[in-house]
């Protein structure tokens, strides 16, 4: 024999209201017939009002979905019903209950026996000051993700205001991307922006661009370390990327620059030397307009043949090398 167990009406004259998106689904009994489906524009949350009034209805329960429970959480409550706000997984606590309607009737089913409790709403003063505080809080927010994107995007253009200057959205940080917006690429013009309160002199502004310059420490006129400071950008890369290459070029100033930083310090130095040199090559062609010229010119092989045979000659000359002990060496190759 099956045994059921009654409990105690609480709230006679209760309603459960599924909250949706597109749908508001209105339940004041346990019957199919008890239960209407509304939509979710103004006038269609005033005949819910209606309707609830048609059925004596006092106090209902509807879900806290979302931000989709808010007007009609409004409009209830001027119309005088007793409104409770309850959260989601108290009403979702029984099985096999997929469908809007079967939900609706399940919340007015627990509000009717007096199961549901109401989630803690602040009084309108108390909302305010809180929705200000959270609009305060999402603008410091978007705020910081800019300033790291604006940092970011400086970095591309081998600009390292963040390296110098502490705040980039501070005096004179604006005054220096202001005025590179509209054109400006002298360092030390860009430099002379600075505020008076920056810590940072103008040299040193004016030297903030591709960290591959190395960063002496000098202690008694005496340098410590040159290391090259750790930092990476895509033009950096770049440009050591084309050191590499040119240390691989035979014949050429740039490739015999490399040849002897690489006989005296290793390849390693020799990239980051040679990739330094090229920042100032390309600076001089754009800020100062000065053509890149070879010291020897773009030659022919046979111009290139008679290089060689000077530069050997003033060697031959210069060692007080004769005819016969060059052709010994020769033979002994």
């Amino acid at each position: 024999m099956e045994k059921s167990i009654s409990m105690k009406i609480v709230n006679p004259h209760a309603a459960g209201i599924d909250v949706g998106s597109r749908s508001h689904f209105v339940a004041v009994g346990q019957d199919r017939e008890d239960v209407r489906e509304f939509g979710v524009y103004n006038e269609d949350l005033q005949s819910i009002v209606l309707w609830l009034r048609e059925n004596k209805i006092a106090t209902v329960a509807l879900e806290s979905t979302g931000t989709y429970w808010q007007a009609l959480y409004a409009v209830l409550q001027e119309s005088g019903f007793q409104v409770i706000l309850c959260n989601g997984k108290f009403t979702k606590n029984i099985k096999d209950r997929k469908t809007d309607v079967q939900d609706c009737q399940w919340i007015q089913k627990l509000h009717t026996i007096g199961l549901l409790s109401g989630s803690f709403l602040p009084d309108e003063a108390t909302e305010q000051l809180r929705t200000y505080c959270r609009h305060r809080t999402n603008l410091i927010d978007i705020a910081a993700d800019t300033t790291r994107k604006m940092q970011k995007y400086l970095r591309l253009f081998n600009l390292r205001l963040d390296v110098v200057v502490n705040d980039i959205t501070g005096l004179t940080g604006i005054s220096i991307i202001d005025a590179v917006c509209k054109g400006e690429k002298n360092p030390q013009k860009l430099a002379s922006l600075r505020n008076g309160n920056c810590k940072k002199s103008e040299e040193e502004i004016a030297k903030a661009w591709l960290r591959l310059s190395p960063n002496n420490r000098i202690s008694g006129g005496k340098i410590l370390s040159s290391r090259t400071l750790k930092g990476s950008n895509l033009l950096k890369t770049d440009l050591l990327n084309a050191a590499n290459a040119i240390g691989n070029l035979k014949g050429t100033p740039l490739s015999n620059f490399f040849l002897r930083i690489s006989f005296r310090k290793g390849r390693s130095s020799a990239i980051s030397a040679t990739a330094r040199k090229l920042p100032v090559i390309i600076w001089n062609m754009i800020v100062k307009n000065q053509p890149y010229r070879n010291e020897h010119g773009y030659e022919f092989l046979d111009q290139i043949r008679k290089r060689k045979v000077l530069e050997a000659k003033k060697l031959i000359q210069k060692f007080s090398i004769n005819m016969n002990e060059l052709a010994l060496s020769i033979n002994t190759i």
